[in-house]
């Protein structure tokens, strides 16, 4: 039986300028049925041909949706084997409720009668259709063919129906029309629909919406994989490619759409000898025997392409952007229909927009349109799995937060009781910093919650103070403590990045630099982990392309490879620390500690170390307090608290006297002048230590065992 693709031609010249429709097809066909084939089937079904003639002609002016969603139902149930008339006219006998189906039931059409004519016509004997096409095929494109795919007759099926038309096509257009250098080289990141501009174009040719100079033109994808297949010896990759440019010659007009183009540079090479696929086509491309389509992406385009001069020249660069949010729509919405179709499930508006938004906001790694179809159609194997029939908001996030592993602005249940705990657990264990933790909690509320702008980090934050205050062990805490581990924080002491290689050390060096295959200790970071802390100690000692950095990640929450990847830091807190001021240095009459008479301005103060435009993106500017004696003795009880639960998991027990132990402590920490930072040495010196010497000289150490630390004795009393 007649195939689509012959029917969508037909209907093409009979409707030229616009849009293939269902009804505008049947018309075609009941206009110009090749060997009575349609009146055949119609016979005895209560229809006549002219009766189907002006039933079509009267919904011809009214186009509908449902008319695309039978058509790419039918398609997609064909499983990729032309579809022909026959598929047609079964899609709607088993769709009773569709439109058309009901305008032909009121012109008389006996349903089960046709059911019954189609049963017995697909049991007549056939031929194999695509044989037969193929049969039918001049040799030229049967040589063709055997290296790709027409892309003609793809569209004429109606394969790429679900792609919404864009202007790109229009400077593609352009290109191919041009005298010399009609071959076009389309660029652009993966996923922005580099492959789907060319079968756009190849829908525009069957659709008849193209200029003369094109309309008969032919469009072959050639297979890069498949030339190469195989050719194990000298000789055999040149004589499949020599084949292929005579089979393009002979076949005029042609196009030969390359995708993943950088692979002709260096295709079919054999060791010793310049000559591959790029030099091959060089000659003919000059003399202008054969037009070319490529797509790649930019850096290899620039990689392998842009370097061969003698190559880069015969092509026009066509750079592919992200399309715009508006067309972004459009071009979702068309995949949604086909997704439908095939998972069987309801898709409306509202998701496909919340999906676009959700994509655009938490998978910065990807391109839209395609993050957002892939989105869509993990919801759908998502909701059919868990036996629904339409797709929810919830059902969304909870795809993003799987691909992703974000937590999504939503807060529920135990979110929610996480972060009202999350300053109590935060001044426990930070002493003296009970502003800089309500600072803190206050902006990762504000931002978790999702009303904020979504450009921006959870929390940016500036400590100042001096050593050995807790702005280390505030980051180390927070880590633990909202992110669920210390593994979510990574400390970056600027002390050992401020050479000429610092950034290199940071995203990686670029190809061609030493080091280039190496992870950069930020990036390898953030592969591995989607959210968590990022430190930077000792920001003054920051060279100027890490200050540059920061502005960035802070403004936009996004940091660029040196490969040229996106990552994102959202998800992130970034601290970053100084000791370029502190409350030591303050006029204690206009700040005293504990009684402050007037906030200082740091913008004012830090301005004098760092850029202010650094400065003035950070969400907070905090400076820490001083830490006083009852401080110190409130952050040496909770280390010794900390030592005696670690030890009695190992049968230990301390004996001693709180108070005085920890004003003994306390005069050792006083002379080494370290602040709290020395508490965990001044432990392991004074304490762990000696009990662990203690234990050496035990015969048994499986028995529990006491150590009796008052009046500055060890001594060992076994149970």
């Amino acid at each position: 039986m007649i195939t689509l693709a012959e029917l969508n031609k037909i209907t093409a010249e009979m409707f030229p300028s616009t849009h293939v429709t269902l009804p505008k097809i049947l018309l075609a066909w009941s206009k110009q049925d090749v060997d009575n084939e349609l009146g055949r089937v119609l016979e005895d079904t209560g229809l006549s041909i002219s009766t189907l003639s002006m039933t079509m002609s009267s919904l011809v002016d009214k186009p509908a949706d449902e008319d695309k969603e039978l058509l790419t139902k039918c398609i997609i149930q064909v499983h990729g084997m032309p579809v022909d008339g026959w598929h047609l006219l079964k899609i709607l006998v088993d769709t009773p409720g569709h439109r058309v189906t009901r305008a032909m039931i009121a012109s008389g059409l006996n349903l089960n009668a046709l059911r019954k004519k189609l049963t017995e016509y697909k049991s007549l004997p056939k031929v194999n259709v695509m044989a037969q096409h193929l049969h039918s095929m001049p040799a030229e494109e049967n040589s063709i063919k055997k290296y790709g795919r027409d892309l003609i007759e793809l569209a004429g099926e109606g394969i790429f129906d679900e792609l919404c038309d864009r202007e790109d096509v229009n400077r593609l257009i352009e290109v191919l029309m041009k005298k010399q250098k009609g071959n076009a080289v389309i660029t652009g990141n993966a996923g922005v629909g580099k492959t789907a501009l060319v079968e756009l174009l190849a829908k525009r040719i069957v659709n008849n919406q193209i200029p003369d100079p094109l309309k008969d033109v032919k469009l072959f994808e050639i297979s890069m994989g498949k030339l190469v297949a195989g050719t194990i010896y000298r000789g055999q990759f040149e004589k499949r490619m020599e084949e292929l440019v005579e089979a393009a010659k002979a076949c005029k007009p042609v196009i030969l759409f390359i995708d993943e183009m950088h692979l002709i540079w260096g295709a079919g090479r054999a060791e010793g000898s310049p000559m591959d696929a790029a030099n091959m086509l060089k000659p003919v491309l000059a003399r202008g025997e054969i037009r070319v389509i490529g797509a790649t992406t930019v850096e290899e385009y620039h990689q392998y392409i842009r370097k061969d001069e003698a190559l880069a020249r015969r092509f026009e660069e066509l750079k592919l952007e992200e399309p715009s949010p508006e067309l972004v729509v459009k071009m979702v919405s068309k995949q949604a229909v086909g997704l439908s179709a095939h998972h069987k499930i309801e898709i409306s508006t509202e998701i496909i927009v919340k999906a676009i938004e959700l994509a655009d906001r938490y998978i910065s790694n990807k391109f839209q349109p395609d993050k957002s179809v892939d989105l869509l159609d993990s919801s759908c194997v998502y909701v059919v799995s868990n036996g629904g029939t339409f797709i929810k908001e919830e059902d969304i996030i909870n795809c993003v937060a799987r691909q992703t592993g974000k937590n999504i602005a939503i807060l529920q249940g135990d979110d929610r009781k996480s972060l009202q705990l999350l300053s109590k657990n935060l001044q426990k264990q930070i002493v003296g910093q009970n502003h800089a933790v309500d600072k803190i909690v206050e902006t990762i509320i504000y931002r978790r919650q999702g009303i904020g702008a979504t450009e921006r980090n959870l929390g940016t934050f500036l400590f100042s103070g001096s050593t050995g205050v807790g702005k280390t062990e505030l980051a180390r805490i927070l880590a633990r403590e909202f992110f669920n581990g210390t593994h979510k924080l990574l400390h970056v002491d600027l002390a050992e990045y401020n050479g000429s290689d610092a950034i290199n050390k940071l995203i990686g060096a670029g190809a061609g630099f030493v080091g280039h295959e190496k992870e950069g200790v930020l990036t390898g970071f953030l592969h591995t982990q989607t959210n968590g802390v990022l430190l930077f100690d000792e920001l003054e000692k920051a060279s100027k392309e890490i200050i540059e950095l920061l502005l960035g990640m802070i403004d936009n929450g996004r940091i660029c490879s040196a490969k040229g990847e996106v990552l994102d830091t959202r998800e992130c807190i970034i601290i970053a620390t100084t000791n370029s001021i502190n409350k030591k240095n303050l006029n204690r009459e206009q700040v005293g500690f504990g009684n402050t008479k007037e906030s200082p301005d740091m913008m004012e103060m830090l301005s004098g170390y760092f850029p202010k435009e650094l400065l003035g993106r950070f969400d907070e500017l905090i400076l820490f307090n001083e830490l006083g004696t009852n401080e110190l003795k409130a952050i040496l009880k909770l280390r010794i608290d900390e030592a005696v639960e670690r030890l009695e998991k190992k049968n230990i027990i301390l004996k001693f006297e709180e108070g005085e132990l920890i004003s003994k402590l306390l005069e050792g920490l006083k002379r080494s002048k370290t602040g709290a930072r020395g508490i965990a040495r001044l432990l392991e010196k004074r304490i762990l230590q000696p009990i662990a010497m203690a234990m050496l000289m035990r015969d048994d150490n499986s028995k529990p065992m006491t150590f009796d630390l008052n009046h500055n004795a060890l001594e060992i009393v076994g149970i």
